[in-house]
């Protein structure tokens, strides 16, 4: 896994599986 640059980077990672959760869950 690469470290995103800057809190942006993790941000838009963690929406991203936030959405994937909602579906999974």
């Amino acid at each position: 896994m690469m470290k995103p640059i800057g809190s942006g980077g993790m941000m838009e990672l963690n929406q991203r599986r936030r959405r994937v959760a909602e579906h999974l869950y």
